[in-house]
């Protein structure tokens, strides 16, 4: 007996998701007049647009000219609208930096047990008197402990720097009831029981301040992250050592030495504020930087290949992958093939990232990756 099975309705009526085709008028408008500080109104950066592009020598507009709601789909089709690049350009990279960047998780749980501090800063509601008799609103800095809430330190000072944060860390060593005392303020050992380095620390964005302050978002993609941080087992046994490893990722290789010195004497001043000593070593990898003329030479083979609605050319392809010296000695081209399972959403806000342990591969990516090169050959073959 021959069995068939029927299509469902949603596969009849939902068509296949298709990818908006770039638009350089679009994309010169949305970049150059409302990512801008100015602010126009999406309404604004389009009239901006029709003045500029869609109005011919008797000042007449063009009978051609695109719509607003075909500027606004755009818009929001390709998530500008979720772009920090548009907080950035509008409200400034401070403004980001302090109210925009994403948090995860809750910090009430990051640890069970004492002895993991967590460190902010926050500009006080008052003027003071500097040395020098300028006014300025000072900056608190704490560190609280994780597990039960207690302050284990505290600086006030002018700055909201790597300085500060070392000197934070500097008040979590010390004796409270020494210190209190050298104020003018008696404790009993009871009342502060806090001194001594942390088995860990999660601190403010010092670390990130040596990208953030010194990186032109829009000229070096940059970024520093911590993945791994280990220092003991025992949650009353101070320990040793301290080892933790991370990224540094940018496209600029000009700004190699520098930011790399940044890191350096952020890692060494807030050790040396513990009394400790840092060593530190790095395994250098280069950006990988595709080759535009091979882009613009292969991108069409692809789309002819795999569909051009399932073909998306980024600006920057920012990964750490040992390709990047064969770029080096000659051109190349490095993308990656999506594996997430066919039934995740399409925007792919569900689906685990490659450094997750959830994350699942689904074997039809490595069909579609073989079809790739084998097309990338025949072009060149041919």
């Amino acid at each position: 007996m021959l069995e068939t099975q029927k299509p469902k309705a949603e596969q009849l009526l939902s068509p296949k998701a298709r990818a908006p085709s770039v638009k350089p008028d679009y994309e010169w408008a949305i970049k150059t007049f409302y990512f801008s500080a100015k602010k126009l109104s999406l309404r604004g950066a389009y009239e901006m647009m029709l003045l500029q592009r869609y109005i011919d020598h008797q000042g007449q507009l063009a009978p051609t000219r695109p719509t607003f709601c075909s500027f606004r789909a755009y818009f929001y089709s390709r998530n500008y609208h979720k772009s920090p690049r548009k907080i950035i350009a509008r409200d400034g990279l401070s403004h980001y930096q302090r109210n925009c960047q994403p948090a995860f998780g809750t910090a009430s749980v990051w640890r069970k047990s004492s002895g993991s501090f967590q460190m902010d800063a926050t500009e006080a509601d008052i003027y003071l008197l500097s040395d020098s008799g300028a006014p300025f609103r000072p900056y608190i800095y704490l560190a609280v402990d994780s597990a039960t809430q207690l302050i284990a330190g505290v600086w006030v000072g002018e700055s909201c720097d790597e300085m500060s944060v070392m000197r934070c860390l500097e008040n979590c060593v010390q004796d409270k009831t020494e210190w209190c005392g050298r104020h003018g303020i008696t404790i009993t050992p009871e009342q502060w029981p806090s001194h001594g380095l942390p088995s860990s620390a999660s601190g403010c964005g010092c670390e990130r301040a040596a990208i953030s302050r010194n990186v032109n978002p829009y000229e070096n993609h940059a970024s520093f992250s911590i993945g791994m941080f280990q220092a003991g087992n025992k949650f009353n046994v101070i320990p040793d050592t301290a080892v933790f490893e991370g990224a540094l990722r940018f496209t600029d290789i000009t700004r190699k030495d520098y930011l790399w010195g940044r890191v350096c004497d952020t890692i060494n001043g807030i050790a040396q504020a513990g009394g400790c000593t840092a060593k530190i070593t790095y395994n250098w990898t280069p950006a990988n930087n595709n080759d535009p003329a091979l882009i613009e030479k292969m991108v069409p083979r692809l789309c002819e290949t795999l569909g051009e609605d399932r073909v998306v050319v980024l600006d920057v392809y920012n990964v750490l992958d040992d390709y990047a010296f064969f770029q080096e000695l000659a051109p190349g081209i490095m993308g990656s093939i999506s594996t997430a399972p066919e039934e995740a959403p399409a925007d792919g806000s569900s689906v685990p990232g490659l450094q997750s342990a959830k994350m699942t591969v689904n074997e039809r990516g490595l069909k579609e990756g073989v079809k790739a090169l084998a097309a990338f050959a025949l072009k060149f073959a041919n």
